[in-house]
């Protein structure tokens, strides 16, 4: 259990920082910031919504943690108190590496 918990840290803290940070990503963001500023009533609401989203670690390690956290438990056939508490496990375990990555960031653009 403490692999697949490492594992699914490592796994949700990697595709956050490829949501959020990586530049091979920016054109989609910079894309959906021009759909969005062009479009009006509910799909400017979510669009705004899902930029604020991209735009947050911890809050899209949080989906992340909670997507990898559930396919390894789906996968390995655990109750259901189990997955929710794994799933919240990795989504600390992800939070605290993504702050220690942009403490590390922030030192070395000092």
């Amino acid at each position: 259990m403490i692999a697949g918990l490492l594992l699914c840290s490592f796994a949700a803290f990697r595709a956050t920082r490829l949501v959020v940070i990586d530049s091979i990503v920016q054109p989609l963001r910079d894309r959906l910031v021009i759909s969005t500023t062009e479009a009006t009533g509910w799909r400017s609401k979510l669009g705004w919504f899902v930029i604020d989203l991209t735009n947050c670690p911890h809050c899209t390690g949080w989906w992340m943690s909670m997507t990898a956290g559930l396919v390894w438990c789906s996968v390995t056939n655990v109750g259901l108190i189990e997955t929710a508490v794994f799933c919240w496990a990795v989504a600390g375990a992800q939070s605290l590496l993504s702050s220690i990555a942009m403490r590390l960031d922030d030192d070395d653009s000092e």
